[in-house]
């Protein structure tokens, strides 16, 4: 007949790298095309899915874009402020600036201080001249 290895090789499309495949060449073809058919028919499917998604996708954006421009022209003719409660009039203006006796001291400083000056005395006495200038206060006349 004079076939040799290489003429069968060609015949059958098989390389000599790649093992021989289980069954006749005929079945492994057909098992392939099988394969590439479903393949194929995935990828399309997943292509029309990718297609349907982005056409939801831009009617959502579409959607939201429009909802947005019309809360907006409702919004323009309004401003917003913060809500007051009742019978809060706000800071007042005289708070800080009254000079007020020290209860502890009986005397005024500049600046001046109140009790809260003293908490860390253990027991509670006029500050002294010394103690008034390391805090950088003095002794109102």
């Amino acid at each position: 007949m004079g076939l040799d290895a290489r003429t069968l090789l060609r015949r059958y499309s098989l390389s000599t790298s790649a093992p021989m495949p289980y069954g006749p060449p005929r079945q492994h073809e057909e098992a392939q095309l099988a394969k590439e058919l479903s393949v194929a028919k995935l990828t399309k499917e997943l292509e029309a899915e990718r297609a349907r998604i982005g056409k939801v996708k831009d009617a959502a954006q579409k959607l939201l874009r429009s909802a947005i421009a019309d809360l907006d022209d409702l919004l323009d003719n309004y401003y917003f402020v913060k809500k007051s409660t009742p019978g809060a009039s706000g800071p007042k203006a005289t708070a800080g600036n009254e000079a007020k006796v020290c209860p502890v001291c009986g005397f005024q400083t500049t600046p001046s201080h109140d009790g809260r000056a003293h908490r860390y005395q253990e027991r509670k006495k006029r500050f002294t001249t010394a103690q008034l200038t390391a805090k950088g206060m003095s002794k109102v006349s």
